[in-house]
């Protein structure tokens, strides 16, 4: 029976694997555990990378300039959009989880990005944006519990604008707007 599963989950996408285990968690459905345990064991991790994929993607062509790495434009690869999309969902699954894996999928992601910034389609550039915006909303601003931040512009005198971030409105777009913008702006944060 073990051996009958085995060759049955080498037959699966690992994108339909992905996006099943998304649905399953976001509706809470008793088996999501299930799929992400499929999930987790479809992932590919390689050279402190994360994704999913059909097929090993090579790791992103880089070069040495002053002594530090840069990464090089990289040629397009069989499965891109799918892969990226994949491994979007998987990252989605992830984070929702905190699982300990997430900042090896975000950087798969980013060495994934074409010259323009974007991926390889409108629908992987969508989910993969997607994916990091959850994961920074998520990951990085958890522990600020208050945040005030002050804005004063030449622009504005004798006005200031002030900010406050907290867990209520974290995920909320606060602006302060400046019409005519000229001099100095100085935005101070505590």
């Amino acid at each position: 029976e073990g051996k009958e599963v085995d060759d049955h989950e080498k037959q699966q996408r690992p994108f339909d694997i992905a996006i099943v285990a998304y649905a399953l968690m976001k509706s809470k459905a008793p088996n999501a555990e299930n799929a992400y345990a499929l999930l987790a064991r479809c992932a590919r991790i390689e050279g402190g990378l994360m994704y999913w994929g059909r097929e090993s993607v090579p790791q992103p062509p880089s070069k040495i300039e002053n002594q530090r790495p840069f990464l090089l434009p990289r040629l397009p690869y069989k499965y891109d959009s799918e892969n990226i999309e994949a491994t979007a969902y998987g990252l989605l699954v992830y984070v929702a989880r905190q699982e300990v894996f997430v900042d090896y999928i975000v950087r798969w992601l980013n060495t994934q990005r074409l010259t323009d910034y974007g991926w390889a389609s409108t629908s992987d550039t969508a989910f993969a944006l997607k994916s990091l915006i959850e994961y920074t909303s998520v990951q990085r601003i958890r522990d600020i519990s208050k945040l005030s931040v002050r804005v004063e512009a030449t622009a504005l005198p004798g006005k200031t604008g002030i900010m406050d971030v907290n867990e209520n409105n974290r995920a909320h777009l606060q602006r302060i707007d400046i019409p005519n913008a000229w001099g100095t702006v100085k935005v101070q944060g505590e």
